[in-house]
């Protein structure tokens, strides 16, 4: 959203593979997520808003793709300060977002709290950043192997690239961004349609049992094989854009 030209080509030359088939199909980390997400849900039939657990999925999902650690929002252990740095976060998109329609006059956007968001965001981040720097360091003086698929993460293979602080803490906070939400409102959006539409609910359920089993093994080209499954999320995707625009 910030950049052009060259610069933009070899940012996203240094994020793409990150998103590589043989990365992002880490179903270990999925099904943990899956069953930490499930043991929220209550089981004497009381209501819940599933939004916040969406969200929370998709944020220890996504940290622990970028960062190589996750929050453990849905855990009983979550990373100390990971509230605090969420709200800090939305906070400080908010006031971005004012910011740029102020464009010229941005200067009149005076509000301390979103300065302080902005540092505490920062501060977070750039103790990954120097984790990130350690291991690497570690790895050229100590001949040590951090290519296994644990030690990856977008940061690491980033900070090879950027030995700036304040550019890759603007490149990984940049892809951040999108992951936030994305993936979280996305599932809200699905879950809020298909509740009204017990057909559809079935036939993704028969879909889903009849391709990928419980007893089997869920791999990557078992997901590409449910046609119907991805439509769904598709329209949903869809029904939700013509909503916000009415």
């Amino acid at each position: 959203m910030t950049m052009d030209g060259d610069y933009h080509q070899r940012s996203r030359a240094i994020v793409r593979p990150t998103f590589a088939k043989s990365k992002v199909s880490d179903f270990e980390l999925i099904e943990k997520l899956s069953d930490l997400f499930l043991a929220q849900l209550p089981t004497d039939g009381s209501t819940i808003d599933l939004q916040p657990l969406f969200l929370s999925l998709s944020l220890d999902a996504s940290t622990q793709l970028l960062f190589g650690e996750s929050m453990n929002l849905l855990g009983s252990n979550s990373k100390e300060g990971a509230e605090a740095f969420v709200e800090a976060f939305d906070y400080a998109i908010k006031g971005l977002g004012k910011r740029i329609r102020l464009r010229k006059l941005r200067f009149l956007h005076r509000d301390p709290k979103w300065f302080s968001s902005v540092s505490h965001v920062h501060r977070w981040v750039d103790g990954y950043i120097d984790n990130a720097f350690t291991c690497l360091a570690n790895e050229k003086s100590q001949s040590q192997d951090l290519s296994a698929p644990g030690n990856k993460s977008l940061l690491r293979e980033m900070a090879r690239n950027f030995p700036s602080r304040e550019e890759l803490r603007s490149q990984i906070t940049a892809v951040f961004m999108p992951a936030r939400e994305t993936i979280g409102f996305a599932m809200g959006n699905v879950f809020h349609a298909i509740a009204r539409h017990p057909d559809v609910y079935q036939k993704l359920r028969e879909e889903i049992l009849e391709h990928a089993p419980p007893e089997q093994p869920l791999i990557y080209d078992t997901l590409k094989s449910l046609r119907y499954t991805q439509a769904v999320v598709n329209e949903s995707e869809l029904l939700s854009f013509f909503c916000s625009l009415a």
